[in-house]
């Protein structure tokens, strides 16, 4: 029943739909989209929104050296993103456009600024997911080698997050039975998750699957797909 439970109480909580997120980079810098959204001609395709969530997507940006001194003093913004949607009428819902500028730093300066947290996991998720589509495409080749070696390599990325590590110990018991359907599916299903889903407004870093069960069915992370966490 979890399944349905997560469809019905999303459908109950949702707030906006058809959520599209279009950007564009300065001249000269390149923007990739890491999460694995498919795009329209409205731009990328973000998850429906619920009350009390966020959804969110990682964007990368390489920026030439030859290109910085230019940029710094065009005081040109590097990145511009917008966000549209539509409200349960139907309405349309435009926000307003959110830029990017980086100032020009030495580099004693930029080493002593402070890592973002939930970036930084937001990005260790994508990391993540794109390892454990490579596992997929590894067991169906029959490579479980390879598949064991990009497990290991995500729970050395994920030491920081006991969620991520979770999912690994999952997939590593699969991969010991060397079971493809069954690593396969569960593979696929985590990875989609880890790069496309709703994430609570307050989700904290710490994690445990009893804490989790206080959160609604949608916003929940777990450790297995299909399956609940106890």
């Amino acid at each position: 029943m979890e399944p349905f439970e997560r469809e019905f109480e999303l459908l109950n909580a949702l707030c906006a739909r058809s959520l599209r997120l279009s950007f564009e980079a300065a001249n000269g810098v390149r923007g990739k989209l890491l999460n694995a959204y498919i795009t329209d001609e409205a731009g990328i395709v973000l998850p429906d929104l619920a009350y009390g969530s966020e959804a969110w997507a990682v964007l990368r940006l390489k920026i030439p050296a030859a290109e910085v001194e230019r940029l710094r003093a065009s005081g040109q913004p590097l990145l511009s993103v917008t966000i549209t949607a539509r409200n349960l009428d139907g309405k349309a819902i435009r926000m307003a456009p959110a830029e990017l500028s980086l100032p020009s730093l030495p580099a004693q300066a930029f080493q002593a600024i402070s890592e973002d947290e939930r970036v930084a996991r937001r990005v260790g998720e994508v990391e993540a997911s794109e390892l454990q589509d490579e596992a997929r495409q590894a067991a169906r080749r029959g490579d479980w080698r390879q598949v064991r070696r990009l497990l290991r390599e995500v729970k050395e990325r994920a030491k920081d997050n006991p969620w991520l590590q979770g999912i690994a110990d999952t997939l590593e018991n699969l991969a010991r039975r060397e079971d493809t359907e069954s690593f396969a599916k569960e593979a696929r299903y985590s990875s989609r998750s880890l790069s496309s889903r709703v994430a609570a407004l307050n989700e904290a870093a710490e994690y445990s699957p009893e804490a989790e069960l206080a959160a609604p069915v949608f916003l929940r992370r777990k450790r297995e797909q299909g399956k609940k966490d106890a």
